[in-house]
């Protein structure tokens, strides 16, 4: 050797253990060499842990979720096969990424309905409405306490129930 110590890649490389600090910060010395099955790399929670450069709780809590691939008891260890993990990741990325997508393009919506308001209020504000309704009774109309207004805004004499009855009979 040149006077270096090996790295931790190299001892990987040559199949060498890996050590590893979980959430606490306690180092576990030994995570242990993979097995490997007939379909794949089976690993531990503590292995997964190490590759997925996370701690063995976080691998707990996934293990909890309902779409994480199921464990195989090896040894009377449970172990996971590593590339079933690596497909649970992508999907939970993929998921993620979309998800923050859709909450981005609502974001942007808001945005705009909120500009659009501001823009209504400044407009609102700088021309206000005239609205021109006609409270004048039409000549030649009698006072009556029943008023309605009519389509175009103007006040008009509520029918009374005698001009009510002769539109009822004439119907009919």
């Amino acid at each position: 050797m040149n006077g270096k110590l090996p790295s931790a890649r190299g001892r990987l490389a040559r199949g060498g253990s890996r050590a590893m600090k979980d959430s606490t910060g306690s180092i576990t010395a030994d995570v242990g060499p993979t097995s490997i099955g007939l379909i794949g790399i089976l690993m531990t929670a503590v292995q997964l842990a190490a590759h997925f450069k996370t701690t063995p709780r976080t691998i707990a809590r996934w293990a909890e979720e309902p779409n994480f691939p199921c464990a195989s008891t090896s040894a009377g260890e449970v172990m996971w096969l590593l590339t079933d993990v690596q497909e649970w990741n992508r999907q939970r990325r993929r998921t993620r990424a979309a998800l923050r997508s859709k909450e981005k393009t609502i974001e942007k919506v808001v945005e705009k309905a909120g500009r659009r308001q501001r823009l209504i209020a400044a407009f609102s504000r700088r021309y206000p409405p005239q609205i021109r309704r006609s409270a004048v009774l039409p000549l030649g109309a009698p006072l009556s306490r029943k008023m309605i207004v009519q389509a175009d805004g103007s006040l008009a004499p509520a029918p009374t129930e005698e001009q009510e009855s002769n539109e009822a009979d004439f119907h009919q």
